[in-house]
């Protein structure tokens, strides 16, 4: 957790990520501040592909960060809150971590938001490659140094074709919310996808697949989201996704 490079603003442009095939141009993106030392959100991306100042960015990781947290998904534990839900096998893990004293740590899991289901691993929370990519969100979305953060791992099977990973578009009640895909094994479909009106899909803000190294941050309470269909490409080999979810409020609640 080092300090920010805070010296310059940069102007983006999005190669068609919104759906203007033609790309468009976003506006003037400040630097992140210098408050609590926080390090540059930039320093951990390969490209800093788009963003916007009130509804949402992407970037691209670094291959190596990737590649760091991906063994993560193979000890996660089957989760029966989702199975017979959706049509699909689901794993998952689930904490609320925060930083202090300039280290992550585990808070717990209390009540959580996508069910009952074990905390996130002691390996992961230790490893330097995720605690980089939590301070990622944090650079991005410039919460309050004391804001806890939720954190949603989970790798989903697909045999065949296989409804929305989330069947409406919907918001979760947070200011930031952090889509990263990890894995996207054998599958068509499975793209994130964000919209200013719930109720017109045809005109999306943002579609990208759910895969390495895409990270997408938005604005809870400005856009809506869904995740799209997704389809096992080789009938005789496994399909799934594996992908990370965080949420945070821009400050810590009473």
């Amino acid at each position: 957790m080092q300090a920010v490079n805070n010296s310059q603003r940069v102007t983006l442009r999005a190669p068609g990520l919104a759906g203007d095939k033609q790309g468009r141009r976003f506006g003037s993106v400040k630097a992140p501040s210098a408050k609590a030392n926080r390090r540059s959100a930039l320093s951990i991306t390969a490209r800093a592909t788009t963003k916007t100042d009130e509804l949402f960015t992407v970037r691209q990781l670094k291959e190596k960060y990737i590649q760091a947290i991906r063994p993560s998904f193979a000890d996660l534990p089957e989760n029966p809150w989702v199975n017979g839900l959706y049509r699909h096998q689901t794993y998952r893990r689930y904490s609320v971590v925060a930083v202090e004293d300039d280290k992550l740590v585990l808070k717990g899991n209390d009540k959580p938001k996508c069910g009952v289901c074990d905390n996130l691993s002691d390996e992961l929370i230790n490893n330097p490659a995720f605690q980089e990519i939590v301070e990622e969100f944090r650079a991005i979305t410039e919460i309050d140094d004391d804001s806890p953060i939720e954190v949603h791992q989970f790798r989903a099977y697909c045999e065949g074709e296989m409804k929305d990973l989330h069947p409406t578009v919907h918001r979760d009640g947070f200011d930031h919310v952090g889509v990263l895909g990890v894995t996207q094994q054998n599958l068509d479909g499975a793209e994130l996808i964000l919209v200013e009106d719930r109720n017109d899909l045809s005109k999306p803000l943002m579609r990208t697949a759910i895969k390495d190294p895409t990270f997408a941050v938005f604005n809870d309470h400005a856009v809506w989201h869904g995740a799209t269909q997704m389809t096992q490409v080789n009938p005789g080999e496994k399909a799934w996704v594996d992908c990370f979810v965080f949420w945070a409020n821009k400050h810590k609640k009473a």
